[in-house]
This record gives C-alpha cells, sequence and structure tokens, in this order.
C-alpha cells in the first residue's frame, strides 16, 4: 500500500485536479468515482483505490488488492470526497467513453438509449442507471451534453458509467439513419402528434430519444423517428428527462419479458 500525507504529492495534485475540471479529465483519461458501490468493478478496471489513513483495515476487509491501495491522510481524502458522510472510499478509473463512428453497428434487436444535450449532470447519471437496470445496449450522446465524468454524473450512475457502452459526441440523425438500416425503429418522447409510449412495439428492438430539459429534441430527430407521448394529468406539461426516459425503457423492459 502507498499512502500520501502531502497536499503538494504529485500524484494527489492529479487526484484534485480531475474533480476541479472536464478537460483535466479529457487530457488524463481517467476520473474519480466515490462510494462502495464501486466494489462491484473487477479490480483490473481499477487504476487505485483511495482510502483514508485512520481506516487501512478496511482494503483488507473489502479484498482490495494491496498494490492499488493508496491510503491518504484523512484531511487530504475529505478534501477528495463530495459526501460529508463518506463510506471511505474512492476509485480511480480510467475513461471508457468511445467517439461515434458512423461505421458503428447494433445488436439485433437491441434496446439503445441516445440522448440530446442533456445540461443537468445529475439527469445523465440516473438515465444511465436506469438504462442498464433496463437492459440498454449502448447510450448516445450528442455533442453539447453535459460531462458524461462529472462528479454529480457518476454519483447518480452509481457504478453502471463503468460497465454500460457509452459513445459521444454522436450525430443523431446518423446514428437513426444506421438503426433503421439495421431494421432498429427511433422513438422519439414528444408531448405532440405522437401515439401514446404503451401502444408502440419495441419488442423487435427500439432506439429512444431524450432530448434536452428545456428546448426538448432537434426537429431534425422529430421528423425521423416516431412520436411516443407520456400521458399527465393535471396542469403538467412534461416530465423530468430521466423519469421519462425510465418510463420509455421499462415499458419496453415489459415487452420484451
Amino acid at each position: 500500500m502507498k499512502e500520501i500525507t502531502s497536499a503538494d504529492n504529485p500524484q494527489y495534485k492529479l487526484f484534485v485536479k480531475l474533480l476541479s475540471g472536464r478537460k483535466y479529465r479529457q487530457r488524463e483519461g481517467s476520473y474519480l468515482a466515490e462510494g462502495l458501490n464501486g466494489l462491484d468493478i473487477p479490480a483490473e478496471q481499477v487504476k487505485a483505490y483511495l482510502l483514508p489513513l485512520s481506516r487501512k483495515e478496511e482494503a483488507h476487509r473489502w479484498q482490495l488488492p494491496e498494490n492499488k491501495v493508496i491510503l491518504l491522510a484523512d484531511s487530504l481524502f475529505a478534501k477528495l470526497s463530495a459526501d460529508p458522510a463518506s463510506q471511505g472510499l474512492i476509485l480511480w478509473l480510467p475513461v471508457k467513453a468511445a467517439l461515434w463512428q458512423p461505421e458503428w453497428q447494433p445488436e439485433a434487436g437491441g434496446l439503445y438509449l441516445a440522448v440530446e444535450a442533456i445540461q443537468d449532470p445529475g439527469n445523465l447519471g440516473t438515465m444511465i442507471r436506469s438504462a442498464e437496470a433496463a437492459g440498454v445496449r449502448a447510450l448516445f450522446c450528442s455533442a453539447g451534453t453535459v460531462d458524461l465524468y462529472h462528479p454529480k454524473t457518476i454519483k447518480a450512475a452509481a457504478s453502471s458509467l463503468s460497465r454500460l457502452p457509452v459513445i459521444v459526441e454522436t450525430d443523431l440523425p446518423e446514428l437513426l439513419a444506421v438503426m433503421n438500416k439495421c431494421g432498429i425503429p427511433g422513438f422519439a418522447a414528444a408531448p405532440l402528434n405522437a401515439m401514446l409510449y404503451t401502444e408502440a412495439d419495441y419488442s423487435g428492438g427500439a432506439l429512444f430519444f431524450i432530448g434536452n430539459e428545456g428546448q426538448g429534441l432537434s426537429s431534425s430527430v422529430l421528423e425521423a423517428a416516431k412520436r411516443v407521448a407520456i400521458p399527465m394529468s393535471g396542469g403538467v406539461e412534461s416530465l423530468n428527462a430521466a423519469v421519462s426516459a425510465a418510463v420509455l425503457l421499462f415499458e419496453a423492459k415489459r415487452q420484451r419479458g
């Protein structure tokens, strides 16, 4: 096990930078994720496990590989932690997201989710978690979407971000064209001129589109995909983007068994 007790340590300075901005995470190709749900991630996918010195024994209880454990002075660990009631574990993980390539091909009959310019990191993280739970094969993020590795995205996604394939900078109309050629229809969440979401058939595969929290989906997507609507009562015009995604995905999961 390695110990770091000074804030001037170069490796510790790197950890601080990874939390400070997107450009550092992109440059270093890694990010930090806090919480015990990280214990579900295979050790070979983890660059290091960060623990406070006062909880050194937890490394043995959690059966962490000693050559990957970094013990931080408690005060240093606290500065990295976003949780006042921290569980005492932060993982240093490699970035796994891939860039969109038009040659990409879907799995026959698969379930997919695409998001357009989502701005709230909590929404994106919640959708990642829901997508994995519903059996989504991959998540596609358009340009302008919030940082996939923002600390709030990571927290909301739990450990799903390390398992669900994510493709960024995706050209959504191009993605839909690829899907259509492979027999997978696209469904756009939209309140107007749409069929009831439970009346659509997702059994042979589906690609769901969820739009920006304020502006919704672009016209290029709405015109090319099938529109589906979630009925609402009262004066509510729309649901939270992450809630809409979960409703649609789990209807697809229900239909697909």
